[in-house]
């Protein structure tokens, strides 16, 4: 998968780049908000996120398709 990623290459302007980071910025806080909620724990919530994120880039990615 990773061998994948190194042979893309794309051109984004800085100032759309920099509202993306600031967008994920913004999501990863409020995943951490949510999975805080009532006494839980928000590092494990964003961690199983990202998992379920991850799941998603390698189906993308055609590495576990059924």
């Amino acid at each position: 998968m990773e061998e994948k990623r190194v042979s893309r290459q794309v051109t984004v302007p800085a100032v759309m780049l920099e509202k993306v980071v600031a967008l994920a910025g913004s999501e990863m806080k409020r995943l951490y908000a949510v999975g805080s909620e009532n006494g839980g724990d928000g590092d494990a919530f964003v961690r199983e996120e990202r998992e379920a994120m991850d799941v998603v880039l390698q189906a993308l990615d055609g590495e576990h398709m059924s």
